[in-house]
């Protein structure tokens, strides 16, 4: 008796010991921080092939690419992500792309980590040869950042079903297509960026104007006027080689990126002041000339983003290299605080 009874001690002492060991770890876990909470660098994981695309996150389109050939690449979206709800979306050509597949993770690794292989958060897939196109999208429901994104009924990660939207070829995307809705919410550093506060800017969404609405915004709409005013402005600000009047735009811009790379204030200016001056000065490098006809007249395209929070105007700033090809870019985008027009990506 004696022996059985200490033997079942020796089971409740190993219990106890198992026991306090799985809090410990419990414990140290709760203690470890998130990789989304402290330096994280989030990037758009795109692969796609057979596909016609556009791409946005929270409305705001970050690449688009009508090619058909397969693509891959990695999006930095530091400055796009936000703390708490997304959204992520696709529109992908429906009349010419029957085999159209697509799928586009959202991974995470430690800031300027280049070493550390990248974390998957969520994934959309889409593949229209399937009865069910959205198969292989991550599963609804909650996800841990502090267990390798694995299920958890308190995961700080949460993710919502796919919604897929038929859109009508319109006079801004001709084109019939699917539109892929996909939420999630997550914790980010940065809190809320800017552009997501913009006021709405349209009062139907842009893809779905016809040709006489976009015309008549376009050349009668008092608030798309400023857009196109101050646009000039920066314009004539290019051509005079007036950087400090420049970057008195570029302010909101340059201060959330410094946040979104985690840089010291002012690093992002000084950086962008050294581009543009190289571009400027540079002899082999031509702006692209927009006569004073056009800016009068509003013969520039001007685009919403899928939010319906920044419109841009399309072939605004650009440098053509005389010698060869080549170009760059400065594309820039627009909210609106219900009086005037702020650059903010």
């Amino acid at each position: 008796m004696k022996s059985r009874k200490g033997g079942g001690w020796a089971v409740v002492l190993l219990l106890l010991f198992l026991g306090s060991l799985f809090v410990r770890a419990e414990g140290e876990r709760a203690m470890k921080p998130s990789i989304l909470k402290e330096r994280p660098s989030f990037l758009l994981d795109i692969a796609c092939e057979k596909a016609q695309i556009t791409i946005y996150l929270n409305g705001v389109q970050l690449f688009e690419d009508f090619s058909k050939l397969p693509i891959s690449l990695k999006y930095p979206v530091n400055d796009i992500i936000l703390d708490g709800d997304n959204e992520l979306t696709l529109l992908i050509d429906k009349e010419l792309d029957k085999g159209a597949n697509c799928e586009i993770g959202l991974i995470v690794r430690e800031f300027n980590n280049f070493e550390m292989t990248p974390k998957r958060i969520v994934t959309l897939r889409y593949d229209r040869s399937r009865k069910h196109p959205t198969e292989g999208t991550t599963p609804p429901g909650r996800y841990s950042s502090l267990n390798g994104f694995a299920p958890s009924e308190e995961g700080d990660v949460h993710v919502g079903t796919p919604v897929i939207k038929e859109h009508k070829g319109s006079a801004t995307y001709g084109s019939d297509a699917d539109i892929i809705h996909f939420k999630f919410s997550l914790p980010t550093p940065f809190g809320r960026w800017k552009f997501a506060s913009g006021l709405q800017i349209l009062d139907k969404p842009y893809l779905e104007l016809t040709m006489d609405e976009a015309l008549a915004l376009q050349k009668h709409d008092p608030k798309l006027a400023k857009l196109y005013e101050i646009n000039h402005q920066i314009y004539k600000l290019v051509k005079a080689k007036d950087i400090d009047g420049l970057m008195a735009y570029f302010k909101e811009r340059n201060e959330e990126m410094d946040r979104a790379l985690f840089r010291a204030p002012g690093t992002t200016e000084r950086g962008f002041r050294a581009d543009l001056l190289k571009e400027i000065n540079d002899p082999d490098m031509k702006l692209w000339e927009i006569s004073e006809e056009r800016w009068k007249n509003h013969k520039i395209v001007f685009r919403v983003d899928e939010n319906n929070r920044l419109a841009w105007l399309t072939d605004l700033i650009i440098f053509n290299y005389t010698k060869g090809e080549g170009s760059a870019t400065y594309r820039m985008k627009f909210r609106w605080d219900g009086n005037t027009w702020i650059l903010t990506r």
